[in-house]
């Protein structure tokens, strides 16, 4: 093999080796600042937990009924039926949506006509009530574009000090 052929040889290995480095690099950085999954982390994956029983529908479990109040209206849960979806502070509120700010950036979540707005023992509370920067949880779901939320429930959390 001539000297030529091996400068050839060397020069081609060493212009693979650092396209792939580029391209390592370039994905490491877009996973930093995207993240690999739409939202935050967790142990049941994407999409939430898997097949199994659904959960119970009250606090008595799937066959007993939602609590009603004495006029025959619905109280609110003392607790919500599952953890949030989304925590963060409240960073706009209007009277069809709020912007909630997560980690990977600000999250608009839509407000229908029966979602609950609450403090952190269950009593109802106006969205007049939340104010900018109060931390909030939200429980709801996705539509079918997978990226719009539905708030089923917003819960005002108490302020760390």
């Amino acid at each position: 093999m001539t000297l030529e052929r091996k400068l050839l040889i060397a020069v081609g290995s060493l212009t693979v080796a650092l396209i792939i480095a580029i391209g390592a690099f370039s994905l490491g950085v877009y996973i930093g600042q995207h993240g690999v999954l739409p939202g935050p982390p967790s142990v049941a994956g994407p999409g939430g937990p898997g097949p199994g029983p659904p959960p119970p529908a009250g606090p008595g479990g799937a066959d007993q009924p939602p609590p009603v109040g004495p006029d025959g209206a619905d109280q609110p849960p003392d607790r919500l039926p599952r953890r949030p979806d989304l925590v963060g502070p409240l960073l706009a509120a209007d009277a069809t949506s709020i912007t909630i700010g997560t980690p990977p950036g600000p999250r608009l979540v839509r407000l229908e006509e029966d979602t609950q707005i609450l403090d952190v023992d269950g009593q109802a509370l106006s969205l007049d009530a939340l104010e900018v920067g109060t931390p909030v949880g939200v429980v709801g779901h996705l539509t079918d574009d997978g990226r719009t939320m539905v708030a089923e429930a917003v819960v005002q959390l108490p302020r760390r000090e």
